[in-house]
């Protein structure tokens, strides 16, 4: 496998817990219950497996390494995704705020939470196409295979780091799981 086919299988997921969040919302919007720890597993899933996992390998590994092999940086769009990377951060931490409104009683604050999921799906899901269909190709191309498979060893060596040993497991259990109760 290569990196740019790991970060491909992770977009996979992230697509379908913004699918999750989505159904949350609408659960949310006709004024359903939803449980806290649901919604705790979700917000965890951005900020760790997303940000701290996902984006990691990106920035800390791909991002470096394409502009390394000689990829231009206004050819391969990477400062506009970092960029995107960092408006997603302050989408989070927006939801996050919502929801400690939200268990605190706010009336007003599902609506801020469900504007922030909103932005930040199609943040995100724009991000995603924009990876996988401008930045990945050139990686394949650009990147050597001793090179790309020293990435796949970092990338296991940050999720060890950022997130813990089967903590990767551990999120795709709690997506499917989430998966049965809101996409079924």
């Amino acid at each position: 496998m290569t990196p740019t086919q790991a970060l491909k299988e992770e977009h996979d997921g992230i697509l379908r817990m913004l699918d999750i969040l989505r159904a949350i919302c609408e659960k949310m919007a006709s004024h359903k219950t939803i449980q806290g720890e649901h919604l705790d597993q979700v917000m965890a899933f951005l900020r760790i497996f997303i940000d701290r996992c996902h984006h990691g390998k990106e920035e800390r590994f791909l991002f470096p390494e394409m502009s390394n092999a000689g990829i231009p940086k206004k050819a391969d769009i990477m400062d506009e995704l970092m960029d995107e990377h960092a408006e997603g951060r302050k989408l989070v931490e927006r939801m996050g705020a919502a929801l400690e409104r939200f268990y605190r009683g706010d009336q007003e604050a599902p609506g801020v939470f469900m504007d922030a999921v909103d932005r930040y799906g199609t943040l995100i899901r724009d991000h995603i196409k924009k990876e996988n269909t401008l930045l990945f190709p050139q990686a394949e191309k650009k990147l050597s295979k001793e090179r790309q498979s020293g990435m796949m060893e970092e990338f296991e060596t940050l999720e060890e780091e950022e997130i813990g040993s089967g903590r990767h497991d551990q999120f795709h259990r709690q997506m499917d799981n989430l998966s049965r109760i809101y996409l079924s």
